[in-house]
């Protein structure tokens, strides 16, 4: 009887520490669940929206290393590798959106002055001689090429980039709409990136993605402000807080058109502009977004 009686004691010592072992996993899983958001939320990164003139240059610095998203016109690109090299002597990637010389004119300086570890390309080509000398370059180099397909992810610390577009099949009439586009996610905050896409790749984006896969905090407007490019589609679909306009003041071309400001304006999107405030950064920190102007 007395060891029975023991037995019975130590089997309900046994499940009572089990349980009290349960209950401790539960806690220290709310825990953790309830503060997931706060940890993923801790990343931080700088964009540089730099003032290449007539053109686009975006600098990213993550907390795991930096990208350059287009080189600008080739007359800015002692400025733009003077600028990059405050920040950093190495990329981890470089992403020349077009070979638009605009986009790439300033590509040459970058690939010589700054290690680069790995280039994403489209499958466009041109044949002039700003693209011409950033391809000897490459086949001469060590970064590493690779086809900028949708899908294509890399993460920097705790910054994801994630290419939208352009699909390798896909054909448009204008350079332009093959532009890559490029979703940049850290602490929950979201940008976007379109090169000088226009309406035509707008709408193939918004056929291929859901509204929740291609809303963002932040938006480089396509195409220097062309009314081309950042239809009310787009808009209402992104829904941005802020948009970005690299363009160069009093330029040929009109932009940006004001047919995209009132767009902008109509969705209550807040508008930096590098004609008016020279370069912009945005640092995310903690899910928050902090802007400085140079002007």
């Amino acid at each position: 009887m007395a060891q029975s009686a023991r037995r019975s004691s130590g089997f309900a010592r046994f499940w009572r520490i089990f349980i009290f072992v349960v209950i401790l996993g539960c806690m220290a899983w709310s825990i953790w669940d309830a503060n997931r958001d706060k940890l993923a939320s801790k990343g931080e990164c700088t964009i540089h929206f730099i003032d290449v003139g007539q053109g686009d240059a975006a600098l990213i610095v993550t907390d795991g290393g930096s990208v350059l998203i287009d080189c600008g016109p080739e007359d800015t690109e002692n400025k733009l590798l003077e600028y990059v090299k405050r920040y950093t002597e190495s990329h981890d990637c470089l992403i020349p959106t077009h070979p638009h010389e605009d986009h790439i004119g300033g590509a040459d300086r970058i690939l010589e002055g700054i290690q680069t570890e790995r280039v994403l390309l489209t499958d466009a080509v041109s044949t002039t001689p700003t693209y011409t000398r950033v391809l000897d370059l490459l086949e001469n180099g060590t970064a590493e090429v690779t086809e900028a397909v949708p899908g294509y992810t890399f993460t920097l610390g705790s910054t994801t980039f994630t290419v939208l577009s352009p699909e390798p099949d896909q054909t448009f009439e204008d350079m332009n709409d093959g532009s890559i586009v490029l979703l940049v996610e850290v602490a929950g905050v979201k940008a976007l990136f379109t090169g000088d896409a226009g309406a035509a790749a707008e709408e193939a984006l918004l056929a291929r993605y859901t509204a929740d896969e291609l809303s963002a905090d932040i938006l480089k407007i396509g195409h220097h402000g062309s009314s081309s490019s950042t239809t009310s589609a787009l808009l209402q679909t992104v829904r941005p807080k802020y948009a970005v306009i690299s363009v160069a003041s009093d330029n040929e071309f009109g932009h940006p058109h004001g047919e995209t400001l009132n767009r902008l304006a109509a969705n209550g999107v807040s508008v930096y502009r590098t004609d008016v405030s020279g370069t912009v950064t945005a640092t995310i920190k903690g899910g928050k977004i902090e802007w400085k102007t140079e002007k």
